[in-house]
C-alpha cells in the first residue's frame, strides 16, 4: 500500500496551518518507514491523503480511480480562508456553507482533531466515517532551550527578552476576533500582543496596520512568520489566546502546550476536549471574563495550568500521532502495516 500526501506547490514553502499539517503527516510517515508519493500522475497509490476541502479539484482525477480512497482532515488548519469550511456571513457570523459539505461528502473518509469535532461535523451533515486524530507535535521543533533559534523572534522585533507576549492567530477576515484581542491588550499595556494571520489582501493589511499601529501600541498585527521564528515566538509565549468566531487554533494550542504556554480561550473558538477549562487551560463565556481571568493569572491568583497542558500534550508526539494514522489507513484497507510497500 502507497499513500498519495497532496501537494499545493503554490503553498508548500508557506509557514501556515495547511503546510505545517502535510509536513507532519510526512514526518510521520516516515518515522513508520510508510511508503508515500506526492506525484500524482504516474505513481500507484492506495489512498490519497487531502488536508483542505480547496484540494478537492483533485477528487475529480480520481473518481473514476475506484481503488483509491480519498481522505480528507478537517477542523485543523481554520486559520486560512480557502481552506476553512466556515464561511462568512452578511452579518459577519461564520457557518458551514452548503458548498463546503457538498465537497466535504464527495471523500470516502474523514480525519478530525477531537471526540467533540467529530460530533460538530456529523451534526453538521457530514455522511461520511470519521476517524479522530489529535494533532501531533514534533517537540523537538519547540525545544529550543539550547537553540540558537531560541531568541530569533525578538531580535527580528527589536524586544525586550523580558517582555510578555501573548499570541493569537486569527484568519484575516474575522473582524470580530481582532476587536477582541484589542479590547483585551487595553487592559495589560505591559504586554505585548502578537497576532498572525494569513494575508490575502495587502492593501486592507496595510490600512489595519495603519490603524492598529495609530491606537494600539501593544498590538502587533503580523502575517505568520517562517519555520524558525514562528517556532521562536511560540516556544517564548507566555500566554496564547484563542478567541475567534468560530473553531480553530487546533495544531497552535497543541504547540503552544508543548512549550508551556498559558492557554485562555473564548468559549465557541476551541473544542473543549482539547482545551479544557481549568484542567490545561481556561476557557470562559464572554470577553470579560476572560479578560479578569488573565488578571488574576498574572497576579498569581489563578493558578497556572501549563504544566497540566505540557503533559497532556506529550501524549501526542509524532511518533504517537503516526502510530494511530497507520492504525486509521489499515481499518479503511483493511490491510496490516507489513504487507504496506
Amino acid at each position: 500500500m502507497k499513500v498519495y500526501i497532496y501537494t499545493d506547490y503554490k503553498t508548500k514553502d508557506d509557514n501556515f496551518e495547511s503546510s505545517r499539517l502535510r509536513k507532519n503527516f510526512k514526518g510521520l510517515l516516515e518515522m513508520q518507514n510508510m511508503v508515500y508519493t506526492i506525484q500524482n500522475s504516474t505513481s500507484f497509490f492506495n489512498i490519497a491523503q487531502y488536508f483542505t476541502i480547496n484540494d478537492q479539484t483533485m477528487i475529480e482525477l480520481f473518481e473514476k480511480k475506484k481503488d483509491v480512497k480519498n481522505v480528507l482532515c478537517l477542523l485543523y488548519n481554520e486559520g486560512e480562508i480557502e481552506s476553512s469550511l466556515f464561511v462568512r456571513t452578511k452579518e459577519g457570523k461564520y457557518q458551514i456553507s452548503k458548498q463546503a459539505l457538498d465537497i466535504v461528502n464527495m471523500y470516502d473518509y474523514i480525519i478530525c482533531p477531537s471526540e467533540l469535532s467529530k460530533h460538530f461535523l456529523i451534526k453538521e451533515g457530514v455522511l461520511r466515517q470519521i476517524f479522530v486524530l489529535n494533532p501531533g507535535v514534533k517537540f523537538s521543533k519547540f525545544n529550543l532551550e539550547n537553540s540558537s533559534i531560541k531568541d530569533i523572534f525578538y531580535r527580528i522585533m527589536g524586544f525586550n527578552k523580558d517582555s510578555l507576549l501573548a499570541t493569537s492567530l486569527i484568519r484575516e477576515d474575522d473582524e470580530s476576533a481582532l476587536e477582541r484581542i484589542m479590547a483585551i491588550s487595553k487592559n495589560f499595556p505591559n504586554i505585548k500582543f502578537i497576532v498572525l494571520a494569513k494575508i490575502y489582501n495587502k492593501k486592507i493589511y496595510n490600512k489595519k496596520t495603519k490603524k492598529i499601529k495609530k491606537n494600539w501600541k501593544n498590538v502587533y498585527y503580523l502575517p505568520i512568520f517562517e519555520e524558525d521564528v514562528y517556532n521562536s515566538l511560540i516556544y517564548n509565549s507566555d500566554i496564547f489566546i484563542s478567541v475567534n468566531s468560530y473553531f480553530s487554533n487546533v495544531i497552535e494550542i497543541m504547540e503552544s502546550m508543548v512549550s508551556n504556554t498559558q492557554i485562555f480561550a473564548l468559549q465557541g473558538s476551541v473544542f473543549e476536549d482539547i482545551v479544557k477549562d481549568k484542567v490545561n487551560g481556561y476557557v470562559y463565556n464572554d470577553i470579560s471574563s476572560l479578560i479578569i481571568g488573565i488578571k488574576k493569572y498574572l497576579n498569581n491568583e489563578l493558578p497556572s495550568l501549563k504544566e497540566q497542558a505540557k503533559e497532556y500534550a506529550n501524549q501526542f508526539s509524532i511518533l504517537t500521532y503516526g502510530k494511530e494514522l497507520i492504525k486509521i489507513y489499515e481499518s479503511i484497507e483493511e490491510v496490516k502495516k507489513d504487507d504496506w510497500y
